[in-house]
Parts: structure tokens; sequence; C-alpha cells
């Protein structure tokens, strides 16, 4: 199981370095941005481009593996076994402006636990990574490290990561998100991002208040955050159902 996993991860890693080639190709561009349900859900080419290397890759590898990915319609009927879980372009709306908090996300998730988590922040040159059991780690440039996130446990002491801001007016949840008595509010991008630095001691906390997050969101974030101790739930502190129908 173990050789599975590391071959499991050497491949996402692999390929979220590639995909992030074709992401930094169109970064800081004029990129055509079109919808594909409402003004909430953009899409561009650098997505599109970005899920079909990192399907065609990971297939090539482990061809009996499911995927499912933002960017594709193919939605696994049974979450029981391995399946691959990606957002080839976390926060289209940041990249599509030139800002640097977007990433790739892969994980890969077996009979609902996500066992292997990558999320490459391209713009800033970082890697997050983790194999279940083994500890969690983040790359940057050439230097690796262990990370074991943060100690502080006092909500008066903490920082939150929180959504960038944009257009959209504010839900009741952000509104309740603004009044928590923390330290400090880091404005950031990517769930999976914002989930992986706080994995790496930079936040004790991030709530995402999109009503619209997918198991390709947080799945690879969940699987590094886990091997430091921490923890992932929906709003109501139940665990997120990686074993459910649909997306």
């Amino acid at each position: 199981m173990d050789k599975e996993n590391k071959k499991r991860l050497s491949c996402a890693i692999d390929v979220a370095r590639k995909a992030g080639k074709i992401l930094m190709k169109y970064w800081g561009k004029p990129l055509k941005v079109s919808y594909k349900k409402d003004k909430f859900d953009p899409v561009t080419i650098a997505d599109r481009e970005s899920d079909a290397l990192i399907r065609r890759e990971i297939m090539k590898l482990f061809p009996s593996d499911l995927i499912l990915s933002e960017e594709n319609d193919s939605i696994p009927k049974n979450y029981g076994g391995v399946v691959w879980m990606i957002d080839p372009l976390d926060d289209t709306k940041a990249f599509s402006k030139g800002l640097e908090p977007f990433s790739i996300s892969i994980a890969c998730v077996k009979n609902g636990v996500p066992e292997i988590g990558v999320v490459f922040a391209p713009a800033r040159k970082i890697v997050y990574y983790s194999q279940k059991g083994k500890g969690a780690f983040m790359k940057r440039g050439n230097k690796t490290e262990q990370i074991f996130g943060s100690k502080i446990s006092k909500l008066k002491e903490a920082r939150i990561i929180k959504k960038l801001p944009d257009n959209d007016s504010l839900d009741q949840l952000d509104r309740v998100v603004s009044k928590l008595p923390a330290k400090k509010f880091i404005e950031d991008g990517s769930i999976a991002l914002a989930i992986s630095r706080v994995a790496a001691g930079d936040a004790e906390c991030t709530i995402c208040t999109n009503p619209r997050v997918s198991k390709w969101d947080s799945a690879a974030g969940q699987a590094i955050l886990e091997e430091v101790g921490g923890i992932v739930s929906d709003t109501n502190g139940k665990p997120l159902d990686y074993k459910k129908g649909g997306v």
C-alpha cells in the first residue's frame, strides 16, 4: 500500500508542476473568461488545458483509477474505490485578474479517505504535499521542509484566512466570520491553498464561505492538514463525506 501511495504521490507532484507551467504561460496576460453556469463559475483556456494534461498523465499510469475534475463532465458513479479529485485551477477569479493566490489541487482518495494531497501554487513557487501516515511537507524552490501546523489554540490569538474581497455581496456567513474575535485576518484566494497554509503554520484556521465547495476544492488540502493534526469539517462541525454521490 505504501509503495502504491508513494507512486501516486510522485505522479501528483510531477503533473502538478507540469500543469503549473501551463498556468504560468497564461497568467498575467489578457484572457477570455467564460462562465459555466453563472458569474460565480468562471473558466478559461488555462483551466481546460491544465485539466486535460493532469487527467491524461494520471490515466497513463493508473488507468483503472477514477477521476473527478472540476473541468470535466465525467462524474464517478461510485466513490468507494480509488478516485483522484482534481481542481486544475483553484481560484480562476484571482488567476484571471493576475493575482497570485491560485493553485492546482490534486488528491487521491481511497474509500472516501484523502490519502494523497498535492497543492501547488505556481506563482508563489510553493508545493505542499502529503502521504497518509508519512507527514506533510512544503517545498519552496530547492528547499523542502516538514510542516507541523501551529500550536496556537485560542481564538483571540488566532490568524484566520478568509477569501479575497470582490464585488460579490457579503452573505450571512461572511459577516459572521468578520466579527470573530481573532487576532488577525489574512485575505487569500484558493481554498486548497488556504488549507495548506494552515497546515504550514501561516494561520490557525480558514473558513470557506463559498456555498459551492466541492470535493475537488478540499480533498488535497484535507490530506495535507490531517497529517499535521488538523481537521476539516462542514459548518456544523461534521466530517466531509467523500463517498457521497455527486461533486
